[in-house]
């Protein structure tokens, strides 16, 4: 178990990853990352609900204090999909006969093709809901160059550029682990060198507007992800000596993070550095002990494993379609601080998600699942 934590490992990595064939020749589906991307979107939803209640209640009340310490701890979605992803990507491509021209025909019809439907869909949406932007905006090309290249057609939409840039990446990135056969210890110290190098090549050269969007701002759960992908049968011996990486890393990071995050969510300058570093421990720590708490929840089974594993399969439609029902919901009045706004702001939020999961499961039975969500029965698949 050592070789894959502290040292090179001594055997071909293809050779050690052949689960029980399924047909088509893939490799077997591992039901735990539904599960955490069951957990992932659900906590997509209550960051965002948390984030809209925040803003309605007074600053210094026990209320919006508790809020904010919901908001920025439910803050860990995306680096924790693009670690699911790259697993999952890893897991498509190895021990199977598919082409990267078929990989890239299944990112275009999942992927891209949904992401320029909905662009389209939030643009017209914030024309028709946004005072602030009129008809006139649809005639304005730098909009949409903002709105296509950086996934600004609604605030959400920015992680499905990302996931684009991973799968341009995904090759490289694969051929380098596979071929350099890293062990996961030298992979995080080479992960946290790249890291800190783009930040830095971010700060000095790139300075985009939206760094988030960038793939450069989340090198080391991609390359643990693929990394986990390609040694996912080790997992439990890997584990057992990176819990005393993983559970610091999650604890510490959290713990450091929180106050940086209290203080920008008020407007208050924060150490920058200080602010990443943390932001990226925390989401590391918990992609880590994420998987393994979802792999020991498979384990365990029963209704909580089987709902969110289920929860998991419709994650990316329930992405696209609940920023549309928030904001909504946000046209309606209302007042902070009271129990009544608690109460009401719950129901709005079980009714968000409800309405999202009703709506994919529609699509699940049309020709516009499809269309919409990038597969006929829109639950993600890799």
């Amino acid at each position: 178990m050592r070789q894959y934590f502290a040292g090179r490992a001594s055997h071909d990595t293809g050779s050690a990853l052949e689960e029980s064939p399924v047909p088509g020749g893939r490799t077997g589906r591992e039901p735990a990352l539904d599960i955490f991307r069951g957990i992932a979107i659900a906590e997509v939803l209550l960051h965002h609900v948390s984030a809209f209640a925040m803003r309605k209640t007074a600053a210094g009340t026990l209320s919006h204090d508790l809020l904010v310490l919901a908001n920025r701890t439910l803050h860990f979605a995306v680096p924790a999909f693009l670690f699911i992803m790259g697993l999952l990507l890893t897991r498509t491509m190895i021990g199977n006969d598919r082409s990267w021209r078929e990989f890239y025909g299944r990112r275009a019809r999942q992927t891209l093709v949904p992401y320029l439907v909905w662009s389209l869909f939030y643009v017209l949406f914030r024309v028709l809901f946004v005072p602030e932007d009129p008809p006139a905006i649809l005639l304005d090309p730098d909009r949409w160059r903002n709105w296509l290249v950086w996934g600004k057609a609604w605030y959400h939409l920015y992680f499905m550029v990302l996931a684009l840039q991973l799968y341009l990446a995904f090759p490289l990135i694969l051929t380098a682990i596979r071929r350099t056969r890293i062990a996961l210890g030298p992979l995080l110290l080479l992960g946290l060198v790249a890291q800190l190098a783009a930040h830095w090549a971010h700060a000095r050269w790139i300075r985009s507007p939206y760094p988030a969007t960038l793939l450069i701002w989340y090198v080391m759960p991609v390359l643990c992800g693929v990394w986990v992908g390609l040694h996912l049968e080790q997992w439990p011996a890997v584990w057992q000596r990176l819990r005393y990486l993983a559970v610091p890393l999650l604890v510490l990071g959290w713990g450091i993070y929180l106050p940086q995050g209290y203080r920008q969510v008020h407007g208050v300058p924060v150490n920058s550095q200080l602010y990443h570093f943390s932001y990226w421990a925390y989401t590391l720590g918990v992609a880590f002990c994420g998987l393994t708490f979802c792999r020991w929840l498979h384990r365990k089974g029963g209704r909580p494993a089987q709902a969110l594993r289920s929860l998991g399969g419709y994650s990316m439609a329930i992405y696209l379609v609940h920023p549309m029902l928030l904001h909504l919901w946000s046209m309606v009045p209302q007042s902070g601080s009271t129990l009544r706004f608690h109460i009401t702001t719950t129901i709005a939020a079980l009714g968000v998600f409800a309405v999202s999961l009703l709506i994919a499961r529609l699509a699940a039975r049309t020709a516009g699942g499809h269309f919409l969500f990038g597969r006929g029965d829109v639950r993600v698949s890799a």
